[in-house]
């Protein structure tokens, strides 16, 4: 198992707690991980969320109470 996370959580520590691969998204990467994913969960992240629909992976997305961007902007985008 692969997880990848933004550009916030300490990666090395949360590969030594989890005892798995982590790695940070760059844009790079973004696109075949998503692609090749079975599941995402997404915690804010607009573009991540967008870049999974593309894709066609399924996802859950879980926004950060009080962003009114992501309150009130990811559903309709992704309604799109």
């Amino acid at each position: 198992m692969v997880l990848v996370c933004g550009p916030l959580p300490p990666l090395k520590a949360l590969q030594q707690l989890l005892k798995m691969s982590v790695c940070g998204v760059t844009c790079r990467i973004c696109k075949s991980i998503f692609a090749a994913a079975d599941f995402g969960l997404v915690e804010g992240g607009l573009t991540s969320a967008v870049e999974l629909a593309a894709v066609g992976t399924p996802f859950v997305y879980v926004p950060l109470s009080g962003h009114v961007e992501q309150e009130s902007e990811v559903a309709p985008r992704l309604e799109r």
